[in-house]
């Protein structure tokens, strides 16, 4: 897949799903990015885990 067809596909997840955008912990924190989740969540969809 293509890098800039990949990072389109994230952030159009990102801007539709709030679970995607990075947040700060009670702490402050930052979590990880929608780089990370889309990543973890595709390799997921794909059967790579």
């Amino acid at each position: 897949m293509r890098r800039s067809f990949f990072l389109k596909i994230v952030e159009d997840i990102e801007m539709a799903n709030q679970y995607f955008q990075q947040k700060q912990d009670t702490s402050g924190r930052l979590g990880f990015l929608a780089l990370q989740k889309g990543t973890a969540a595709m390799q997921m969809w794909w059967g790579l885990y």
